[in-house]
Order: C-alpha cells, then sequence, then structure tokens
C-alpha cells in the first residue's frame, strides 16, 4: 500500500492528518487477505466493542502515482 489509514481499535479520532508531495513508485506488497494491493486505502473499521473512531480533515495532495497497484483505491466504513 502507498499511502493509508486502517483506523480499527479505540474510539478516539484521527485529526488534521496530510499526505502531501509523494510519489508512489513501486507496489510490491500484498495487504492482507483481500490481496489489498493499491496506491490509497483509508478506513474505519469497527474492529473492537468500541469500533474505529472518526476521521477528520485527512488530506491528501500531490501524489504522483507511478504504479497504481491490482486493486482500486478505497474509502471504506465498515
Amino acid at each position: 500500500m502507498g499511502i493509508g489509514v486502517d483506523h480499527k481499535y479505540g474510539i478516539g479520532a484521527l485529526t488534521h492528518v496530510t499526505f502531501d508531495n509523494i510519489d508512489i513508485e513501486k507496489l510490491s506488497y500484498t495487504y492482507n487477505t483481500n490481496h489489498i494491493r493499491t496506491w490509497a486505502s483509508f478506513a474505519i473499521r469497527n474492529g473492537d466493542s468500541f469500533g474505529g473512531g472518526t476521521i477528520d480533515n485527512l488530506n491528501v495532495k500531490n501524489i504522483n502515482v507511478r504504479d497504481k497497484g491490482t486493486t482500486p483505491g478505497r474509502l471504506k466504513y465498515d
């Protein structure tokens, strides 16, 4: 995965995160059992009894993607 957030445990908020001026050249690692190989993945998941907290002010800008991977980028809540 090139860039990403996997907010799975706890109820704390993730705020004011910026991914800026990044060059993604090669993706060779496959992430988890779903075989995710993507340039970007942002997820809030219910990982424990409290679930994932909120994500606020997430900025993604000036990203040069040379290898987008084999799966689409994702923005997910489950």
